[in-house]
């Protein structure tokens, strides 16, 4: 098998998939930050945010005027398919990138 190792899911996790190859999306080489941690950051969500409490949730309803419009994750859940679909694997750590191609191949050994 070939493996195509890139930061940009788009110019190399999905092209890497078009020639059916595995695709290993790093996440580390573009800052160092997971994408959950980015996609939290520019949704506003900042990592260190407060937990919200069944007061807070009274609150919104007593401001609300009969309706409640909650988020349940679904541009997150989008995100992680999309990823899941296209790479064979997500890594955070570049250094972990030897420890999943032994893996492959001890697997690939197996099934001969």
């Amino acid at each position: 098998w070939w493996v195509h190792v890139g930061d940009d899911f788009f110019k190399d996790v999905v092209a890497a998939k078009e020639f059916q190859m595995r695709a290993v999306w790093t996440r580390e080489l573009i800052g160092g930050k997971s994408n959950d941690q980015k996609d939290n950051i520019i949704n506003g969500n900042e990592p260190n945010e407060k937990q919200r409490t069944v007061a807070d949730l009274v609150n919104d309803v007593s401001k609300s005027k009969g309706t409640l419009q909650m988020s349940i994750g679904a541009s997150e859940f989008l995100t992680n398919s999309l990823h899941d679909e296209f790479s064979d694997a997500v890594l955070d750590r570049f250094g972990d990138l030897s420890g999943l191609l032994a893996q492959w191949n001890y697997e690939g050994m197996e099934l001969q």
